[in-house]
């Protein structure tokens, strides 16, 4: 019987382990996710600020 406690035991240990190793994954997951769509966000202010130091929108309208 105290066998099958230590088993037990050890079956035990060994799903929480798992358990916290898939949270850490799905955290590292996300967080890669986040830094990518940072990098997206970034690169897109960059191109706007760029496009609004060459654009001169009052001279380049026409009267109709």
């Amino acid at each position: 019987m105290f066998k099958l406690e230590q088993w037990r035991q050890k079956a035990e240990a060994a799903v929480d382990g798992a358990l916290k190793e898939r949270e850490a994954d799905t955290a590292a997951t996300e967080l890669a996710a986040t830094m990518q769509r940072i990098g997206e966000l970034s690169m897109e202010v960059e191109l706007l600020r760029a496009k609004m130091e060459c654009s001169t929108p009052l001279a380049r309208r026409r009267s109709r």
